[in-house]
This record gives C-alpha cells, sequence and structure tokens, in this order.
C-alpha cells in the first residue's frame, strides 16, 4: 500500500485530519491502511496525539512501511534559549541575531561523549494590517556531519499565541556552517526536508513542547554534570 498522493501536501505531508489512531497503530481515516510517523516526527506525534485541537491543525510526515533511525548523541542548546529573543527590543534593527554556543562544549568534545550542537536563532518582525508578526527561525548546528535542523515559528502580538510552526531538517557543508557561526548569516544547505507542520493558535508551552519532542538533544546525567563541575572548580 502506498500513501495517495493527493492526500499529501506540496511538503510531503500528512493533516493529522486525515488520520486516525487505534490503540498505538496510525491509520488514514475511513480505511484500514496504516502508516507509520517517520522517526524524526514521532516525539511530534505522540505529543499532539491527545491534543485534538492542535492535532487537527497539524502536518506529519509518514510512510506506508515502519522506518528505524539510530544516531549518535546530540548534546545542543535548548530551543527556550532562542525564545529570548523575542523578549528583545526591536527599536533600531529589524532583525535581532543569536549563536548560543555550549559551555562545556570542548569538555563534551574531548570526552568523546557525543556531538556538540549549537543554536543560531533570528527573530524579525512584520506587519499584518494591525497585527505585529514575530518570526523565529533557529538551526541547530551540529559540530560534526552536515545535518542540521530547522525550527520555523510565527507569534502573533495580538492574539499572544503562535499561529505557525513547522520542523525541518537541511544539510550544510562545513563552509556553510562557519559562515553561519562566524556571520550568523542564514544558509540554505540541500535535502531540505519538512517533518512537521502546525498552522493554528498555539500556545507558547506547547511549541517549546513541541520543539523538544523533535530535536533529538540528550539530556546530561547526573553524573556528568558533577564530573563536570568538579574538572571546572580544579581548573579555576
Amino acid at each position: 500500500m502506498t500513501i495517495p498522493v493527493e492526500l499529501c501536501t506540496d511538503d510531503g505531508l500528512i493533516p493529522c485530519r486525515a488520520l486516525r489512531w487505534d490503540a498505538e497503530s496510525l491509520f488514514i481515516e475511513g480505511t484500514s491502511n496504516q502508516v507509520y510517523v517517520e522517526p524524526l516526527a514521532i516525539g511530534v506525534a505522540e505529543y499532539l496525539r491527545n491534543r485534538q485541537e492542535l492535532w487537527n491543525c497539524a502536518q506529519v510526515r509518514a510512510a506506508s512501511k515502519k522506518v528505524t533511525m539510530r544516531r549518535a548523541c546530540l548534546f545542543g542548546v535548548q530551543f527556550e534559549r532562542a525564545l529570548e529573543l523575542l523578549s528583545k527590543d526591536f527599536t533600531k534593527e529589524s532583525i535581532c541575531k543569536t549563536l548560543f554556543c555550549r559551555d562545556d562544549a570542548s569538555f563534551v568534545t574531548q570526552s568523546s561523549l557525543g556531538i556538540v550542537g549549537s543554536l543560531l536563532a533570528h527573530a524579525s518582525r512584520s506587519r499584518q494590517g494591525k497585527d505585529l508578526l514575530i518570526t523565529l527561525e533557529t538551526w541547530e548546528i551540529k559540530d560534526a556531519g552536515s545535518e542540521t535542523f530547522y525550527i520555523h515559528g510565527i507569534f502573533s502580538t495580538n492574539q499572544q499565541a503562535w499561529i505557525h510552526l513547522d520542523g525541518a531538517t537541511m544539510d550544510h557543508s562545513e563552509e556553510e556552517k562557519k559562515t553561519m557561526f562566524n556571520l550568523g548569516t542564514k544558509a540554505v544547505g540541500i535535502n531540505y526536508a519538512k517533518h512537521f507542520r502546525l498552522d493554528g493558535a498555539i500556545s507558547t508551552i506547547d511549541v517549546v513542547n513541541i520543539v523538544n519532542a523533535f530535536l533529538p538533544l540528550d539530556d546530561l546525567t547526573p553524573q556528568y554534570m558533577q564530573k563536570l563541575t568538579a574538572i571546572k572548580a580544579a581548573s579555576g
């Protein structure tokens, strides 16, 4: 069974309202055709499944066959740091950009704990009638490998809610990553693939939870944190 082309959007996503859950399985509505959410979107789908209002305004990438994926540990910067740009005053500049890096990046790399990621965030504003919209874009850039995780959201100051959110992946060359790190500029990359999308009124709490369900960041264990603190104290 292949997923009907007419069911998919231009981004290759399936509207969640066209799908139904039966226990832990997902089917195309009105049929017995089972589909499988692709690995990068599974966390997002699991979060949305119990939130009908969000499920109905969402789209996810799925396939007719189950796919598994293994990846190296990624110690990156949490998306919440990017949200700091929303509180900035845009009186002089229409765009704010910040690169967030981990203080423990060298330790993670030297200890072979995994791959280190940094977070590039861009915030810009625009007018839509009487509504002031703030667009937030973030790139989780890895120090090894070409894959980059991208988040795009639009916040309505009138509604005090997010009206759009999507997550994608792409590949960046080493030269493009250097440009993004050193200059904070966008790089289009290649192999762009969108994995989920929501259009509707979304709270900031839900945005954070959805993004964290998408980004493959590994939490540091208490033992690691104690070890890191001891090393910093010894070198201080």
